[in-house]
C-alpha cells in the first residue's frame, strides 16, 4: 500500500484556526503536519539535522506562508482545488519546479489542484500567496484596473521587469515576520488583517502588469524530461514497495537507458537512483511509525513493508536520517 501524504487537513474557515501559526521544524515528514490549503511531502536530501521555519498568515480572502530551510530538500507540493498558488523566492534562493532552474525575478503561479516537485538548496526562503482566482478578478473589478489575468491551467512562470517581484517578495515577507513578532494584532483586528491583504495584492498586480515571457532554454527543457523520468520511476517504486527494485526495473517503466537514467537523478537530485529511493522509503517508514497507535504496529513489520531486510543495516541507516532509532520514534 502506498502511503498518501495529501490526507484531509484542518479547513481554513475553521473558528478556533488562529491567524497566525509559527512552526520551528526540525523533522521532515512533520513538514505537511497542520498545513491547510497547500500539502506538502517532503524529502531530506542530506544527512544531518533538519531545521526550517514555516509561518502561516491567514489574511481573510487569502492565505500567506512563509518558509525556510537550511537543508537541501525535495518538496512535492499540490495546491487544494479551490484556491491558486503564487510563488516568489527569495533574492538568493535557489531552486528548480519540475527541473526548471528558477530566479528570484520569477513569479511561480500554480492552478487550483495543480501539483509540481521543487528541489531546493539549503538557504531557500519563498513566500506564498493562496488565493482564488475569483478573489484576484473581484480586486480588479473593484479598482477598475486593466491588468491581464488569465488562471493558469497548471504551473506556469512569469518573469516581472524591474523591482516588481522583488516588491512583492519583500512586502509579503514584511507581512509575516510582522506577524510572527505580534500575532495578537492580526488575531484580534480584521482591519489591520484586510489592510495587508489589500496591499499584497496590490503588490501582485504590479507584477502582472509589467510581466515578461518565461523562455524555456534547452536546458529547462531538458530537465523537465528529467524531472519527469523521476516522477516516474518514483511512482513505480512506491506502488512495488515489497518488490526487490533494479536499475533496470526503472529502465524499463521509464523506457530510457541506464545511462539517462543516471544523467536524470544525478542532474535534478544530486544522488543515485537507489541512493534515492533509500532516502525516500525511510522517509515512508517514519511517516508510517509517526502515525502508528502503540501496539497497533512494529518496526520490524514496517521495515519489510518498505523493502529493507537486514534490519541491522536498516536502523543504522534511519538514525543517520533521522537522528533516532526507529524504535524511539515508534514509542513517542
Amino acid at each position: 500500500m502506498v502511503v498518501d501524504p495529501f490526507s484531509a487537513s484542518t479547513p481554513i474557515c475553521a473558528p478556533d484556526v488562529p491567524a497566525v501559526s509559527v512552526a520551528r521544524l526540525t523533522d521532515p515528514t512533520a513538514v505537511k503536519d497542520g498545513l491547510e490549503v497547500v500539502s506538502h511531502d517532503v524529502i531530506s536530501l542530506v544527512e544531518k539535522p533538519f531545521l526550517a521555519q514555516r509561518i502561516v498568515v491567514r489574511l481573510g480572502g487569502c492565505v500567506l506562508l512563509f518558509h525556510q530551510t537550511s537543508h537541501r530538500l525535495r518538496t512535492y507540493a499540490k495546491v487544494e482545488e479551490s484556491r491558486m498558488a503564487i510563488v516568489a523566492l527569495g533574492p538568493r534562493a535557489k531552486a528548480t519546479y519540475d527541473g526548471v532552474s528558477m530566479h528570484p525575478d520569477t513569479l511561480i503561479l500554480a492552478a487550483p489542484g495543480a501539483e509540481t516537485e521543487l528541489v531546493v538548496e539549503a538557504g531557500y526562503c519563498s513566500v506564498t500567496l493562496l488565493i482564488s482566482p475569483e478573489d484576484i478578478l473581484d480586486h480588479l473589478a473593484a479598482r477598475r484596473r486593466n491588468v491581464e489575468f488569465r488562471v493558469p491551467s497548471n504551473i506556469e512562470f512569469l518573469r516581472g521587469t524591474g523591482s516588481t517581484t522583488h516588491t512583492f517578495f519583500n512586502l509579503a515577507k514584511r507581512v509575516a515576520l510582522t506577524a510572527k513578532r505580534n500575532p495578537i494584532m492580526f488575531d484580534q483586528n480584521a482591519s489591520v488583517r484586510l489592510a495587508a491583504n489589500q496591499d499584497i495584492l496590490e503588490a501582485l498586480l504590479s507584477v502582472l502588469r509589467q510581466k515578461a515571457t518565461f523562455e524555456f532554454t534547452q536546458t529547462d527543457l531538458k530537465k523537465r524530461k528529467y524531472s519527469q523520468i523521476i516522477k516516474t520511476a518514483v511512482a513505480h517504486a512506491e506502488q512495488n514497495v515489497e518488490d526487490p527494485l533494479y536499475v533496470s526495473d526503472l529502465c524499463r517503466v521509464t523506457d530510457v537507458s541506464e545511462r539517462t537514467l543516471q544523467y536524470a537523478f544525478q542532474e535534478i537530485m544530486k544522488t543515485t537512483p537507489m541512493a534515492y529511493l533509500k532516502l525516500l522509503k525511510l522517509h515512508r517508514v517514519r511517516d508510517e511509525l509517526r502515525a502508528a497507535s502503540r501496539g497497533s504496529t512494529t518496526v520490524t513489520a514496517l521495515a519489510l513493508k518498505w523493502g529493507f531486510w537486514h534490519f541491522g543495516e536498516f536502523s543504522q541507516a534511519y538514525k543517520k536520517c533521522f537522528h533516532e532509532l526507529p524504535s524511539e520514534t515508534l514509542r513517542t
